[in-house]
């Protein structure tokens, strides 16, 4: 199993978090670890990149977590993901709640559109 690995980047205060490896129990507790203190800063824009090998519903739910806590907030998430991530949220039925981009590129523009508390 490849392990987890999170990288952020910062674009406009909007905060691209990267994941890659396996997005499973329990390094998936990660997210949380690193998007509190965002938030804690102001933060309320994210692209997640799902660049995982695997995912497994204690990942999903962490994800789901994360993203309620940031909507709740006002914010917005766009998800750049790929098959395992749809794959997934297919299964969960949830294709029609989270906003989805084949690009990284194409979730920022989405958000530079629609996310209008960037960082508070």
């Amino acid at each position: 199993m490849p392990p987890l690995r999170i990288e952020l980047a910062t674009v406009r205060q909007m905060v691209i978090v990267t994941l890659t490896g396996d997005f499973v129990r329990p390094s998936c507790l990660e997210l949380r670890d690193v998007i509190k203190p965002l938030i804690e800063e102001g933060f309320r824009c994210f692209v997640i990149e799902f660049d995982v090998t695997q995912l497994d519903e204690a990942g999903f739910g962490e994800f789901v977590s994360t993203y309620t806590t940031v909507t709740n907030l006002g914010g917005e998430i766009a998800i750049m993901c790929n098959r395992i991530f749809r794959d997934v949220e297919r299964d969960a039925h949830l294709l029609c709640v989270f906003n989805t981009f084949p690009t990284a590129e194409a979730a920022v523009e989405w958000l530079e559109a629609n996310c209008t508390k960037r960082k508070v």
